[in-house]
């Protein structure tokens, strides 16, 4: 069944799809496109983020929203405690696993309630960052050196197939733009030591960051970009009641799915999406 969208949701994919409204970013993906994905998808943050799994390295991380309330002093313990439960939680190592980064995945793909709660990676790591719910979309890159989006919600409801097929949507086009960031980034002048250890993201040759490998943290210096620590979360986006609908007008978006899918693999191609309008809302 095709899924529908509003006028905002469309536009607001649409915002995605286009040229980002800030190309003088050099980060690994530009602003627009995460503070986009956050709006687009409910939920308390959006991460962006790679690292090396085997080495526990963190090669880059990038995040929309607030912080996680979680005292510096505790990082310590609760990276070493994401890194020692890493391989023994499949909603992380999934992808490093099974070699499959084109499915979206949620951790109730994994577990139940009752059995994530059960999990030493959830006791001694995500109940401490409010890491109830989670939603990954990987974008084509190496099993142990994956390229991620981590979707974070507290507890609550969980996320829906209809944000899976979103993503699904957006996923060749997220990874165009991601290239097109790293050739920006190669091709720009030489930056200054000062912006290099904020704006330095592309991973070096020999990988030396080694902090919180997690999935949230506190930001850092040099607001929410880092390859020194894990990428951070944020607050859930304020809901507006929908105005009274119109008549629905219905545009097929197909395209949207295929335009793109040279620069990645055939993840997404072939679903249909609908865009209803709906007012404001």
């Amino acid at each position: 069944m095709p899924m529908t969208i509003s006028t905002r949701q469309f536009r607001t994919i649409m915002r995605i799809v286009a040229s980002p409204d800030d190309p003088d970013c050099v980060e690994p993906l530009p602003w627009s496109i995460l503070r986009s994905l956050h709006e687009l998808i409910r939920c308390d943050s959006v991460v962006f983020t790679m690292f090396d799994a085997r080495r526990h390295e963190i090669i880059l991380g990038q995040d929309v929203g607030e912080p996680a309330d979680v005292p510096d002093d505790q990082w310590t313990g609760l990276h070493r405690a994401f890194w020692t439960h890493y391989w023994d939680s499949p909603q992380c190592c999934y992808p490093d696993v099974s070699g499959d980064v084109a499915t979206v995945t949620t951790a109730s793909d994994f577990y139940s309630d009752r059995q994530l709660h059960s999990t030493a990676m959830y006791s001694e790591y995500l109940r401490h960052i409010d890491g109830e719910r989670e939603m990954m979309l990987c974008l084509p890159s190496e099993p142990g050196r994956v390229l991620r989006l981590l979707f974070w919600r507290g507890p609550g409801l969980d996320f829906t197939q209809r944000d899976r097929d979103l993503l699904t949507v957006l996923r060749p086009h997220l990874y165009a733009a991601f290239l097109a960031q790293k050739r920006r980034h190669e091709s720009a002048p030489s930056l200054t030591h000062a912006s290099s250890s904020c704006y330095g993201w592309w991973p070096p040759a020999t990988p030396t960051a080694r902090s919180r490998a997690g999935c949230r943290s506190r930001r850092r210096p040099c607001e929410n970009t880092s390859n020194t620590s894990s990428p951070g979360c944020g607050s859930t986006a304020g809901r507006r009641r929908s105005p009274e609908p119109s008549a629905p007008r219905t545009v097929d978006l197909q395209g949207l799915a295929i335009r793109g899918c040279a620069n990645s693999d055939r993840a997404g191609a072939g679903m249909t999406l609908r865009y209803t309008e709906l007012g404001t809302c």
